[in-house]
């Protein structure tokens, strides 16, 4: 006995390919949300590094200047903008996605903030406008130093909070 092939038909071809694409669009935007918390969490990585040269700043000297958190003694790699005392600068960084972290030295009421920010690269996911991750060291006229990651008041170009870890979710000056 021979078993003949059975010809589907076009509405049951058309579901399949329906389901396909659902399932495509899904993956596609777990894709997508997977790439940008990569770029988040180099610019963490970062972020992590200049706090630790800050703190480092912070108890030899008892104060933080954002240029000298930038342009450490020693340290020749990229260009840098501001001057000692002046209260920003910018640095270039090249790393995967990251190209730019700049440190902003300022006041909130009582307390003092030196707030860091790094800039990913701009492509087809990270636009000019929303391409930054933010720290913050918040230090207040006890001289107690806490630092925050989060989204910056001042620094409106924050990368979208669907792309932070819970754990970078702060208000920063």
């Amino acid at each position: 006995m021979t078993i003949k092939p059975r010809a589907f038909s076009l509405i049951e071809i058309l579901v399949v390919i329906v389901i396909i694409s659902v399932l495509a669009t899904i993956g596609h935007k777990a894709f997508l949300s997977y790439v940008m918390r990569s770029k988040v969490t180099e610019a963490i990585k970062v972020l992590d590094e200049y706090q630790s040269i800050a703190m480092g700043l912070y108890q030899s000297k008892g104060e933080i200047d954002p240029y000298a958190v930038l342009f450490s003694e020693g340290d020749e790699t990229g260009w840098v903008s501001g001057t000692a005392g002046s209260g920003s600068a910018e640095k270039e960084i090249n790393l995967k996605y990251s190209n730019t972290i700049t440190a902003t030295s300022g006041t909130t009421g009582s307390d003092t903030y030196v707030l860091l920010a790094v800039g990913l690269a701009h492509d087809g996911l990270i636009i000019s406008g929303a391409d930054h991750v933010y720290m913050a060291g918040i230090i207040t006229p006890a001289g107690i130093i806490t630092w925050k990651c989060g989204i910056s008041a001042s620094g409106a170009e924050t990368i979208t909070t669907d792309y932070l870890p819970n754990t970078c979710q702060e208000t920063l000056p």
